[in-house]
Parts: C-alpha cells; structure tokens; sequence
C-alpha cells in the first residue's frame, strides 16, 4: 500500500519575499535553494481524506426441515434471518509521510427459529432472538519515508495469493458464524499488529509484531453454523441444550462467547506473536517465503474422560442441572471437564504468481508444526500438516467478468484420518467462481466448493442487479450436500435462499 498521493491541481504555498538589499553571493545561493525546495516541501505537507461507507439490508430463509430428534438433545434451527449491516471507512493522509484509517460496522440481526418439521409449523411456533454488534474494524496509523513503511494499530494483513484456500494467510483471525457471507471483507477481523515494510532494490521485507492474541470468532451451540449440529453425539447436543435452556435468549452471544474461552491465552508477554515475510520480483515471477510463530487459530476441545463417560450414559429425557452436580463441584474447584484451548505453532510458507498470457497462475504451499483437527466425537487432535494450493484465473480487465478455479491439497501425518471430521489424512478440495454479465445491469454468478472424502459439496448460484451506480439488489441460493463427515454434509440444513440490497455511499 501507498499514501495518499496529493491532488494533481494541488499548488504549493507562495514563498515569503525577502526585503530589497543587496545580497552577498553566499546569500543569492541560499535564496534559490529555498526557491527550488519550498513546492516539493509544500506537496509533502498537503492534507488529504476520502470516505468510503455501504449499507446493506439480507434476508435468508431456510430450504430444509427442522430435525425429527427429541427436543430434550435437539439443535436449535434459524429458518429466517434478517441482517442489517452498514460499514464505513475513513483515511487521512499527511502528505506523503503520513496516514490515519479507521473503519467500524453495525449488524443488527433477527432470527426467527421453531420446532415444526415444515416452513409452516416453525412460522406458525416462532421462537425468535435479535442480536446487535457495534465493532471497531480498523484503526491504524502509518509513517512513510522512501523506503521504509511502519504501520501500528488494528489492522488486516493478507498474506498468501489464493483466493479461498490459501494456506499461509495465518496473521488475521477469521469470523466464522456465518461462511456463506456475500461481504466477504466482513469475514476477516483486523487485529493489533505493529508492522514494518522495508523495501529494497528487488523486493521487500516485512516484520509484523503481534502482541495479543485475537481468536476466531465462532459459535459452539444454537446458530445454524455452530459446531454443535444434528450429527454432533448425543451427548454433547444433551449438554448445550440443557445449558442453553438455563440462559435466558437475550444472552445467547455472551453464553456463547463464555464456552469458547475458558482457555483463552492471556495478554502477557509470552503469549506474544512475531512474523516476517520476504518478498522478491525476478522477472515475470513474483515470489513470497514467510514464516509466523504464534497460535493455531483453531482451538482444541478437551473433554475430561469421566465427565465425557458420564454425558454418553446420561438419559437426557430425565436429565437435570442436578445430575451433573460433581461436574459443576469440580469446575468450582478449578477443574476443567470441558475446555477450549488454543497451541502454539510454527508456520512457515512459499508462494508464487506469474502470468501466462490472458492466465494468472499462483501457487501457495504452507507447512504448521501443530494444527487442530476435529475428531467426529468433537474432540480436538494436534498434528503437523501441509497444505499446497493451485490458483488458475482467466484474467480479463474486467471485475464484472472472472473465471477462477482452485485446487488444494491437504496432508495430516499425525492422526488416523478415519475418525475425523470434515478431513482425511490426505484431503483433496477444488472451489470454483465464475461470474458474467447478463446484460448491461444485470450480473451471474456461480460459487462451487468440493471435497473428494469426505464427500462435500456447495453449489452457491447469484444473480445480482445494478440499479443504479450506487445501489444494486440480489438473490442467491445455496445447496449443500454430502456425506456426514463431510463439511457440507454435516452442515446440511443450511441449503437457503437469499435476497439482498445494497446502497454505497
């Protein structure tokens, strides 16, 4: 990233005239030296500013029936969801040595949930819940000189060139509740960071210094994208409901936020992340090698194994907070029978990207030393990984007009790939995006993701109207299929339609 570069209009301040006298040499050269310097000193103190702002209004309803289990170890469904959302950005530039960028987001949500095994019946027995979510995006000052870059404070970081899979875009943490998002920037959190870019004849250097860890955001029970689903076992769904049930629904977000941080690493100096990355040009190939050490961004659940022989033999149909009195004793004693944790890691990486013709092709690789994985009973397992992805895109010019296509690998060396969840010890995935115009104002679009085994699959087709420069209306449809290991399998209920309009300010 560059400043702000001043207005080409822009004109430097009138220089002070000096009062007639004679003049020495020695002066005469001191006064053209002034004369000369004063515009480019002018230009690099011009200020400049731009604002960016949207408002967004989506509608989703649910395409699947609610499950048939008993309600006593049932998952809660939303089967229409409204999203409001509205997001702004500011940046200030100081000439060409200094920038300020902030950006904020407002999401009021409304849910509307029921125990019907038709659209129906769950209308017609609506349960519902709202939730509103001030958040502070980026804050960030930035210092320029001519070949050194120092930004500091809360910001997005991207590294690695693939679109949807890149392996070694590790610094930023990721907002999970919601994966089919349309605002893909929304998807990604900005975080503190101190960062420095020297660059240099063939290339650059960056350093980036973290020092608190920011976790993934994501919900563990009652959304329709928490880890807690209808395939979930018996009696982890008997668990959450149970708790759930204790809670009154207007805390649904902070009970939510409490379960995922019982092992949150704390803002001391050991828990302090570092990372660099170098980035070279040698002819037509750019190439990056980076290398982090900090946290594993998913976390690991650690059930206690009496407390989890207690939940499979429990009959949740009978069940009360009583029952589990030894488990709540032993959490007052400090215990913990049920915790997420979170490890550190090494991560190291490559990439690269070339142009061949009308043809982008990239190549991401990345290596951790330890990477949670889930296990099918929920449970976390700790294993060495590598992961390499192929990006192949059909550039035209034109943002209206792409045509992209990813594959990637996934290698686990340390678990049995059997008994996991979403993966295999060796993985194969493949993700598409093509989008056309139709007509002058009228766009198509198509997003697929794939899995080999587990068996997965997401088909996302959109067709999107330009109203006018500023505003646009669209509808989408999601499909998801596949096994009940597999991701989209497991996340099956969330086939959905949606509908949403769009206004830039």
């Amino acid at each position: 990233a560059t400043p702000s570069e001043p207005p080409a209009t822009a004109t430097p301040s009138a220089v002070p005239t000096q009062e007639a006298k004679p003049a020495t040499s020695a002066e005469l050269v001191e006064e053209v030296g002034q004369e000369a310097t004063a515009p480019a000193a002018a230009a690099a103190e011009k200020a400049s500013y731009s604002t960016q702002a949207w408002a967004e209004q989506e509608l989703q309803l649910g395409l699947t029936a609610s499950s048939a289990a008993p309600v006593y170890v049932s998952v809660p469904y939303d089967r229409a969801i409204s999203k409001t959302r509205a997001f702004a950005r500011f940046q200030y530039a100081r000439g060409r040595w200094f920038e300020a960028n902030a950006s904020g987001a407002l999401s009021y949500s409304y849910f509307v949930s029921g125990p019907g095994t038709s659209i129906g019946d769950d209308f017609n027995q609506a349960r519902s819940r709202a939730s509103f979510e001030p958040s502070l995006r980026e804050l960030y000052f930035s210092f320029f000189t001519s070949a050194v870059d120092i930004r500091l404070g809360q910001q997005r970081v991207a590294w690695g060139r693939a679109d949807s899979q890149s392996p070694n875009d590790v610094l930023n943490a990721r907002d999970l509740r919601d994966p089919l998002s349309t605002e893909l920037e929304l998807t990604q959190i900005p975080t503190p960071l101190a960062r420095v870019d020297w660059a240099f004849s063939k290339g650059s250097l960056e350093g980036v210094w973290a020092p608190i860890f920011v976790p993934d955001r994501f919900d563990v029970y009652g959304s329709n994208w928490a880890i807690v689903q209808p395939g979930a076992p018996e009696g982890i769904r008997g668990l959450f409901h149970m708790l759930s049930s204790m809670v009154d629904p207007t805390l649904f977000d902070q009970l939510n936020r409490l379960i995922q941080q019982t092992r949150l690493p704390s803002a001391a100096p050991r828990n302090m992340s570092a990372a660099a990355k170098l980035a070279l040009t040698l002819g037509s190939v750019d190439l990056d090698a980076y290398y982090h050490y900090g946290f594993e961004r998913t976390p690991r659940l650690v059930i206690d194994p009496m407390f989890q022989a207690a939940l499979n033999q429990t009959d949740f149909s009978r069940a009360s907070a009583a029952d589990f009195a030894g488990a709540l004793s032993a959490i007052q004693a400090g215990a913990s029978p049920l915790s997420l944790r979170y490890v550190r890691r090494h991560h190291v990486g490559v990439d690269a990207d070339t142009v061949i013709g009308p043809v982008g092709v990239r190549i991401d690789a990345g290596y951790d030393t330890r990477r949670i994985v889930f296990r099918r009973d929920l449970t976390g397992d700790e294993t060495r990984a590598l992961q390499g992805t192929l990006s192949v895109e059909y550039q035209t010019g034109d943002i209206r007009k792409v045509a992209l296509i990813e594959g990637s690998v996934l290698r686990l060396f340390d678990v049995d790939g059997r008994s996991l969840l979403f993966l295999r010890a060796t993985t194969f995935s493949a993700t598409l995006l093509l989008r056309h115009p139709i007509t002058h104002s009228f766009d198509a679009e198509v997003r697929a993701a794939a899995t080999a085994a587990p068996r997965s699959f997401i088909l996302r087709p959109q067709i999107s109207w330009r109203a006018t420069a500023n505003a646009s209306l669209g509808v989408s449809a999601a499909w998801l299929t596949g096994s009940a290991a597999g991701y989209a399998g497991y996340f099956e209920r969330n086939s959905m339609f949606s509908a949403n309009a769009r206004y830039t300010f």
